[in-house]
């Protein structure tokens, strides 16, 4: 195994420093959006809406394992891969929605977070020059760290939903035409961030048809949100199709699940050969995972399949919590004074809403940089944003900007989650017509945006 790890490393071309400086400058013009919501929210002290991180703690139970696992010594180093008694807890676990027999050592790699899990993906697969595609609006990490390892972002954007529909959907002939014997990966989320749209057996099998065609291409499988589905959805994972499988490099996030999401812990299942390839990967990285909180993980699996607060196992609670959430979210979205249609999300973190509608009403000083010192700037535009005289800023910037500095609460304008470099784009499919909300907020402190002081 030593020489395979040795091998993978050394067969890759040099990389640039300048290729790596470039994508990093490119991650942080696309990043930057979400860095100024947490900022603007601090500084004019809004409801933060924006970042996708519980404002609630962490369960009791798995606090406890955790004090558990320092207490009983597991503090130094352990295997790269994983806790042996967390891999082995997993494999139990997923084996009985695989329905095949997950062999522990071999195909499950325990990752610093879901983060690192791709990362690893990337690094046992990318070449100079692989092409990856990855659909629009996109978590930025999907982009960023293929681009790290030089790879060709070939981007696929969803039609977005009409005005009247919740629905994020595929044009399954046009993402075969991106296809070639360049393509070395495409990146699935189900449910997916940002748009929570939940993956259904109809696109799966349309997607099977074109890997067929394609048998180079690897899927890489985001799945950190399995738990939170709604509306009687259910969460269907690539890996078990059996013609795909082994193409297959699925990533969980145990933070997610467990709402402990600064302990990093997530992983990976994929077949063998590439499972050595990421923990190469991740031994030359990182080294290793976070020990006791691995072993406290294990411990709090093991106990979440137990009855827990009047539901059947944690899982379920998990479930109905976020299930509550989003309505709550929903709820709040609909009552509030804009014109705006609230997209109801499938699964997931997330809500979004289309601001088509509002952008004639966003007061013009917002979108400019220096707004507080526009003069006249409170008047509403009530014009297309195409008729705005040098405007600084996209919609849903300005939007996000008026939401916070005037309503007190905090959203992401979605252009941050799409390639704006690419201008040719159809009517009403523009990079701006969005902004997202988190579900995982506790939302019993805020009613419905409404103007407020400073």
């Amino acid at each position: 195994i030593l020489i395979i790890f040795f091998f993978l490393m050394i067969r890759r071309p040099p990389r640039s420093t300048q290729s790596r400086s470039s994508a990093a400058s490119d991650v942080y013009k696309r990043q930057v959006h979400g860095e100024e919501a947490t900022q603007y929210a601090n500084q004019y002290q809004a409801i933060n809406f924006g970042q996708g991180f519980p404002d609630w703690d962490t369960p009791q139970f798995v606090q406890d394992a955790l004090t558990k696992a320092t207490n009983a010594g597991e503090n130094q180093y352990g295997r790269v891969a994983g806790h042996p008694l967390l891999i082995q807890e997993i494999a139990k676990f997923y084996s009985k929605i695989y329905d095949r027999q997950i062999d522990p050592m071999k195909e499950i790699v325990v990752t610093n977070g879901a983060t690192q899990a791709l990362a690893n993906a990337y690094c046992a697969l990318i070449n100079e020059g692989d092409e990856v595609i990855v659909f629009e609006p996109f978590f930025a990490f999907w982009i960023t760290s293929a681009k790290f390892y030089g790879a060709k972002i070939r981007y696929f954007p969803f039609t977005q939903p009409s005005e009247s529909s919740n629905t994020w959907s595929i044009d399954f002939e046009a993402l075969e035409k991106l296809f070639n014997e360049r393509t070395k990966a495409i990146v699935l989320c189900t449910p997916q961030n940002p748009t929570g749209k939940v993956a259904i057996h109809e696109e799966y099998q349309k997607l099977i048809q074109i890997l067929q065609k394609y048998p180079k291409v690897f899927v890489l499988s985001d799945e950190v949100y399995e738990f939170m589905l709604f509306d009687g959805r259910k969460h269907l994972t690539l890996a078990t199709y059996p013609e795909i499988r082994d193409r297959v490099i699925s990533i969980h996030s145990l933070g997610k699940t467990f709402s402990c999401t600064g302990w990093r812990v997530g992983f990976t299942i994929a077949n063998p050969t590439v499972s050595a390839g990421m923990m190469a990967s991740q031994n030359w990285n990182t080294f290793l995972i976070n020990r006791p909180a691995s072993v406290a993980i294990k411990d709090a699996m093991i106990q979440a399949e137990q009855p827990y607060e009047n539901f059947p196992n944690y899982y379920e609670f998990i479930g109905d919590l976020f299930i509550k959430r989003k309505n709550e979210v929903v709820e709040i979205l609909q009552k509030a004074p804009f014109n705006w249609h609230v997209l109801v999300p499938e699964g997931g973190f997330f809500a979004c809403c289309d601001i088509r509608k509002c952008i004639k009403d966003i007061p013009r000083k917002y979108f400019y940089r220096d707004y507080e010192h526009i003069q006249d700037g409170d008047q509403p535009i009530s014009c297309s944003f195409k008729e705005v005289q040098n405007p600084e800023h996209l919609p849903d910037y300005a939007f996000f900007l008026w939401l916070t500095v005037e309503y007190k609460v905090t959203c992401i304008p979605m252009n941050s989650f799409h390639d704006t470099s690419n201008t040719d784009r159809p009517e009403g499919q523009e990079v701006y017509n969005f902004v997202r909300f988190a579900l995982c907020k506790s939302c019993l402190l805020y009613t419905s945006p409404s103007p407020r002081d400073s």
